[in-house]
């Protein structure tokens, strides 16, 4: 059940991360597409971009990552999902934790008892919150089809505006849909002038 908490709470805050950073990611590029940045401002843009996303990195994939979870917290959680067992099984875990003290073993074993009678039709899976990662991969799903239909419209324009971003100090041209066409004149002029 820790596992599968701890797997389900990570691709759920990965999905958030992915589909954050992928709609920022678009929403910069073509306001640069747009408006062609400075130096300054795509610095601005590519924040917008990596802090938002790095947030939502370091507390959706990390944190769970490295959140301790006691057996207390997962008795709660397995609790939550099961009707009728009215914190028995916390109980036990309470019990358990605290063996120093004198309990009769008559209430322990009845309360063993109806604990396991009542978990015996559990299910680790029931724990998972299934909307939330329904939604983060919804989220994260919305996010690769917007980019990817800004990067079919644009595909033109699209990777020099993506440039621009990641490297804001870049002398990097912005994209445009005029081409010039130089040749040399038929005049005759010095060098120099």
């Amino acid at each position: 059940t820790r596992r599968l908490l701890r797997a389900t709470w990570t691709a759920t805050g990965l999905g958030i991360t992915v589909g954050l950073g992928l709609l920022l990611l678009v929403v910069v590029s073509l306001a640069d597409l747009a408006l062609a940045f400075r130096e300054g401002l795509r610095l601005t843009g590519l924040l917008l971009v990596a802090v938002p996303s790095a947030w939502a990195f370091f507390n959706g994939v990390l944190r769970p990552l490295l959140r301790k979870m006691t057996t207390r917290f997962v008795a709660r959680r397995i609790e939550a999902t099961l009707p009728g067992i009215h914190n028995r099984l916390v109980s036990v875990v309470d019990l358990d934790a605290e063996k120093q003290k004198k309990i009769s073993m008559a209430f322990v074993r009845r309360l063993l008892a109806e604990a396991i009678e009542r978990l015996k039709h559990f299910r680790p899976s029931a724990v998972v919150d299934k909307p939330a990662l329904k939604r983060a991969a919804l989220f994260a799903l919305i996010g690769v089809l917007v980019f990817a239909t800004a990067l079919g419209i644009f595909s033109d324009r699209l990777p020099t505006a993506l440039a621009r971003i990641f490297s804001p100090f870049a002398d990097i041209p912005p994209a445009t849909g005029v081409l010039l066409d130089v040749r040399p004149g038929t005049t005759k002029v010095l060098r120099g002038e």
